[in-house]
């Protein structure tokens, strides 16, 4: 039953309320037995509603008309997804643009990089919150010690970084192999030193 915001008062009457509904369906049901809990709360229910509609004894109407006519209208729908337990965590963005979260490593944008976020952790899901932009990670998928990027997107951590760190491995990447190829034999891959061997005979 709830009560109104900084409505005080609304308190006593609330839980005096509940003490005269569980007095009354005790003292009406103390004599019967129950051979399992789904009994029990069978005979609970029947008993609520019976004294749900009691008419008033000084004005009219009942508790279940007053419902009805006044408070269903006002209710709010329920919640589309299901309430889950979560731990709220206060971390700062590494130079690397990723938050360590219990040994896990997960990627924000780069321009979070030194700025403390809020973080959230389910038993699915890591959120990172920075004035009001979330980023959205999956909790299975990374294990210890291990880097995350956002869940679901396998080119996330290409947008979380900068450009010049983006592009790198593509623009360099040749380069990088011709650079090995010309100071040292041994870095080349197997396959590759194969084929030199190959063009030598």
């Amino acid at each position: 039953m709830p009560t109104r915001v900084r409505k005080p008062k609304d308190k006593p009457n609330v839980e005096g309320t509940v003490g005269i509904i569980s007095t009354w369906i005790l003292a009406a049901i103390r004599n019967q037995e129950f051979f399992s809990l789904a009994e029990l709360n069978q005979a609970i229910a029947e008993k609520l509603a019976e004294f749900n509609a009691k008419p008033f004894q000084r004005k009219p109407g009942s508790r279940q008309s007053v419902f009805l006519e006044e408070e269903q209208a006002m209710l709010l729908p329920l919640p589309k997804m299901h309430y889950e337990l979560a731990i709220w965590k206060t971390t700062t963005v590494q130079f690397n643009y990723h938050i360590a979260v219990d040994g896990m490593f997960y990627s924000v944008p780069y321009e979070f990089i030194k700025h403390r976020v809020d973080v959230r952790v389910t038993r699915t899901v890591v959120e990172a919150f920075f004035q009001n932009s979330l980023n959205k990670h999956s909790q299975n998928t990374v294990s210890s010690g291990a880097r995350s990027t956002m869940a679901g997107n396998r080119h996330a951590k290409r947008g979380h970084c900068t450009e010049a760190v983006r592009d790198a491995p593509f623009r360099h990447g040749e380069q990088f192999s011709r650079q090995m190829r010309d100071h040292s034999f041994e870095a080349l891959s197997f396959e590759e030193r194969f084929g030199l061997l190959v063009d030598s005979e």
